[in-house]
């Protein structure tokens, strides 16, 4: 009866429909809020998404299954690869759902051929996901180049919000390393949390400059890190006899 009505009604009839529809939760219903996302309003479409993630927490195990395999059919459209603010809607709703299996599904959109706000819509969603266990590297390899990008409000920074919940992997120390000497202060700070978890002497002794930072940030971070390292209690002892035995020379 809703579908029947839509567009018949003026658009803010067409809100309150909009509204609604994530509380049926059915696969009828489902589909017709997934078609509302190639409208050409947009207010229509951020409703649409909006008003799914104010129900998503009532959904049941069953209706959250049959709206991701509708979302998984939708990336087939090919109207998708015309329509951004369709895409994004989709790539958002992957987001809301926080299913880790999407995880294959967004990674190909963070390449550069596309859009800036696809991209970024991308990584958002991919920090919405829980990456149990260490089986993950393929999001680190697949996030780790933007980490180079000239702006970290654009995408530098929702890719760090991503890696800070990848576990690091002792194959990845020497990368993880490079990011020290990153250009962005948010990058050096994720690279400090990561090298902590990956506890070494050498980590330690990479870490351990940073308490002189003039970032107040960076310095909170180092000093944080080194807290949890069993390694950086030799670090800093030997560091500790090293400046008396300069200050006994001098």
């Amino acid at each position: 009866a809703l579908k029947r009505q839509f567009d018949r009604v003026m658009a803010p009839t067409r809100l309150q429909i909009i509204q609604v529809l994530p509380r049926i939760r059915t696969p009828q219903a489902h589909g017709f809020l997934l078609e509302c996302f190639f409208s050409a309003d947009h207010a229509l479409v951020r409703e649409a998404v909006h008003s799914l993630r104010e129900e998503i927490h009532l959904y049941e195990p069953k209706q959250r299954s049959d709206l991701y395999d509708r979302l998984t059919a939708t990336l087939k459209d090919r109207r998708l690869k015309q329509n951004n603010a369709a895409l994004s809607a989709v790539i958002i709703t992957f987001g809301i759902l926080a299913n880790v299996r999407a995880k294959n599904k967004l990674l190909p959109y963070l390449k550069e051929e596309w859009s800036e706000q696809v991209r970024r819509h991308a990584l958002i969603s991919l920090a919405q996901f829980e990456y149990m266990g260490d089986k993950h590297s393929d999001v680190f390899k697949a996030v780790l180049p933007l980490l180079d990008g000239p702006d970290y409000e654009g995408l530098v920074r929702h890719a760090v919000q991503v890696l800070m919940r990848v576990k690091p992997r002792r194959a990845d120390n020497a990368k993880i390393q490079a990011l020290l000497n990153n250009r962005h202060p948010g990058v050096q700070a994720y690279a400090v949390h990561a090298l902590c978890r990956l506890d070494s002497m050498t980590n330690a002794t990479k870490i351990i400059n940073f308490l002189y930072h003039p970032d107040p940030h960076l310095r909170d971070a180092a000093g944080q890190s080194l807290r949890r390292m069993p390694s950086a209690v030799t670090v800093i002892l030997k560091n500790l006899d090293e400046g008396g035995n300069h200050a006994q020379a001098a």
